[in-house]
């Protein structure tokens, strides 16, 4: 069996940084399955460095049309997980495509979240430094003490 090249990310190593930009943003059904598509051709093709796709194939394994599955590809690129170079025109070339692992700038949905929870949490502080909060804790006996 061929060993994995130990700089290479592992499958599981793409897999994990996909769910963690998932949950910054969460991506559309097609980007989804575009990137796990990429991910199997890249490793029946062992891994190389990159990968050679057809447009037309690719839009049909997906079920989508060439513009849907185009804006997938250029949004999967933006948010930093490949880097595509379009082949030329004509049926016979094909693009090339690497899988990437790098993070992207701080989105601005992103900022915003953090925003609003850096603000909850200081009106949170305030209640509790102002003691509006009322409420009693009522504690009982765990099972388990």
């Amino acid at each position: 069996m061929k060993q994995q090249q130990q700089n290479h990310p592992s499958y599981l190593d793409y897999i994990i940084h996909f769910w963690r930009e998932d949950q910054v943003e969460p991506f559309t059904p097609v980007q989804s399955r575009l990137y796990f598509l990429l991910l199997q051709i890249s490793n029946t093709n062992h891994w190389a460095k990159e990968i050679l796709v057809g447009d037309m194939i690719i839009s049909s394994r997906l079920g989508v049309s060439l513009n849907t599955f185009r804006r997938a590809r250029t949004a999967l690129q933006e948010r930093g997980l490949i880097i595509f170079e379009i082949g030329g025109k004509g049926h016979a070339h094909k693009s090339r495509v690497q899988l990437r692992m790098s993070t992207r700038v701080q989105s601005s949905s992103q900022s915003s979240i953090q925003n609003l929870t850096g603000l909850y949490n200081r009106n949170i502080d305030n209640k509790i430094k102002n003691k509006s909060f009322n409420k009693e804790f009522n504690t009982y006996q765990s099972d388990f003490d």
